[in-house]
């Protein structure tokens, strides 16, 4: 399920500018040298492991509108099953 509720162990959460390119997590577009992302990276109980996650600064922006909005935790890659594709205009 995308709401979960899993919160990492550990967790890291940063802004970085792409020096090759990425693609996002979320809604698989490219993301583009120079251009910035969020780059997420944490050790989830259920995965067994690292994980990390690239997304592009559309999506990133959109989850934070929504988890704000809802109190919700949105697992990555799920963001659009969550909000539906509606929300992004």
């Amino acid at each position: 399920m995308c709401t979960d509720g899993e919160y990492p162990a550990i967790f890291r959460q940063i802004w970085r500018t792409a020096r090759k390119k990425h693609t996002c997590c979320e809604c698989g577009s490219e993301i583009y040298v120079g251009e910035k992302y969020q780059h997420s990276s944490g050790l989830w109980p259920t995965v067994n492991g690292w994980a990390q996650y690239k997304t592009c600064e559309i999506c990133a922006n959109l989850r934070e509108k929504a988890q704000s909005a809802t109190g919700e935790n949105i697992s990555f890659g799920c963001l659009y099953e969550f909000v539906g594709y509606e929300f992004e205009g």
